[in-house]
């Protein structure tokens, strides 16, 4: 079993996470179906609702959440198909 401190270094361990400049994090057109609350990265703590992503991090969106209206260009529903990649 591990201990306490264990735990404190795996979780104070967390990987760097991409910018929202780096990922193009934008509000998405209205209406798309291409954004983040329907991308495989996107994570909501059913505790107290915060959203997170597995792939971009800021210090705004650690505070407030990552918004589901919005998207990058790593958005994805299976983590094969890559819609806003396809152009580049």
């Amino acid at each position: 079993m591990v201990s306490l401190d264990e735990y404190a270094e795996l979780v104070a361990e967390r990987p760097r996470k991409f910018t929202p400049e780096e990922v193009g994090y934008v509000e998405a057109p209205e209406g798309s179906a291409i954004r983040c609350a329907g991308c495989i990265h996107y994570f909501r703590r059913a505790i107290d609702g915060l959203t997170t992503c597995e792939v971009m991090r800021s210090e705004e969106t650690d505070r407030s959440g990552v918004e589901p209206d919005y998207r990058c260009q790593f958005q994805t529903v299976d983590g094969d198909v890559f819609p806003l990649m396809e152009d580049k």
